[in-house]
C-alpha cells in the first residue's frame, strides 16, 4: 500500500478474531509504503479475502475493514493505494514441524531447510530468522562430523540440536502470539507507558525492551510468557512493585486513552520523538 506518511508498527489484536498489523517499509519502486497484513480466523468477521482475485479488491476490503472495526484508522487509510500489482497474495497457512529426514524417489535422503522444516504463521517474522539459525546450525554441525557419513541419524541430530536452542522457542513464542495468551496481555498492558526511546530508563520500558528482545531470540522470554505465574514474578521483578499495581497503572493509561479516542480526541498514546509526525498516533 502507498503512502506519504510515515510512523511505526501498528499491531490490532482482536481476541478470538484475529490480528491487522500496518508495518512502514520502503518499496523498490514506489518508495515509502505500508505493509498491510490481516490474518483472520477461519469464520470470523475479518475472514472476507477467500475470493479476492486482485490487488485493488484486496486494498478495497481492507478499506471497509478498517472502517467498520479499526475506525481510529479509517481516515489514514481510505486514500491507500496498491503500491505493486504483484505485491499482494492470501492464503493459510497450518503452522507445521516436519521430520528431518526426507527420501528422493531414488532412495537418497536429504534434510529440510527453512520453511521446509519449520512453517511458520508470519505473525511473529520469524521465518527468515528461524531459517538463518537453522542454516548456521547446519554448517556447525557439518564442520563438528568431521569425514563421518552424514547419515539419517546425523540429520535428525542435526535437527534435534536446533530445535532445542531456537525451533522449539520460535514455534512456542509464535503460537503464543496467535493464541493471543494471557502472558503477553498482562506484559503488554504493565509496559503500557513506554515509548522505544533509546535514552528511556523506565520499568515500562525494560519490560517492553524484553518482550522485543524476545522476537530476535524467542528462547530469552518464552518460558517465562507461557506460564501467567512467571509473567507476573517478572513483572513485578522489573517494575519493582507488586504486579497488580504495574498492570492496573498500565490499564487506567489503556481506559484514558480509549476515552479519549471515544470523544474524538487523539490517544494520546506514548511516542518516541522521532515520530511524532507519523500516520498512526
Amino acid at each position: 500500500m502507498g503512502s506519504g506518511q510515515a510512523g511505526l508498527l501498528a499491531a490490532h489484536g482482536f481476541a478470538g478474531l484475529g490480528d491487522a498489523f500496518w508495518v512502514p517499509y520502503h518499496h523498490k519502486d514506489v518508495g515509502p509504503s505500508w505493509n498491510c497484513i490481516v490474518e483472520a480466523i477461519p469464520g470470523g468477521p475479518l475472514d472476507r479475502f477467500q475470493d479476492v482475485k486482485t490487488g485493488e479488491e484486496a486494498v478495497a476490503i481492507t478499506k471497509r475493514l478498517v472502517e467498520e472495526l479499526i475506525p481510529w484508522d479509517d481516515e489514514w487509510f481510505r486514500s491507500a493505494e496498491l503500491s505493486d500489482r504483484h505485491g499482494w497474495q492470501i492464503g493459510r497457512i497450518v503452522p507445521t514441524v516436519r521430520k528431518p529426514v526426507g527420501r528422493l524417489p531414488s532412495g537418497r535422503i536429504v534434510t529440510p531447510l527453512g520453511d521446509t522444516a519449520l512453517s511458520l504463521d508470519p505473525i511473529g517474522g520469524q521465518g527468515a530468522n528461524s531459517g538463518s539459525k537453522m542454516a548456521r546450525n547446519l554448517v556447525e554441525c557439518v564442520a563438528l562430523h568431521g569425514d563421518r557419513p552424514f547419515d539419517a541419524g546425523w540429520m535428525t541430530r542435526t535437527f534435534d540440536r536446533f530445535y532445542a536452542r531456537h525451533g522449539g522457542p520460535t514455534d512456542r513464542f509464535n503460537n503464543l502470539l496467535l493464541e493471543a495468551s494471557a502472558g503477553i496481555f498482562y506484559l503488554l498492558f504493565a509496559q503500557y507507558g513506554s515509548d522505544g526511546r533509546a535514552d528511556n530508563t523506565s520499568k515500562q520500558q525494560a519490560l517492553a525492551n524484553a518482550l522485543v528482545n524476545n522476537f530476535a531470540d524467542p528462547a530469552q522470554l518464552t518460558p517465562v510468557l507461557e506460564d501467567v505465574g512467571r509473567v507476573r514474578a517478572f513483572i513485578g521483578q522489573k517494575t519493582g512493585r507488586p504486579w497488580p499495581l504495574a498492570l492496573a497503572a498500565g490499564g487506567v493509561g489503556v481506559g484514558i486513552a480509549q476515552v479519549r479516542q471515544r470523544l474524538g480526541l487523539s490517544p494520546g498514546h506514548p511516542r518516541a520523538p522521532a515520530y511524532a509526525g507519523g500516520a498512526l498516533a
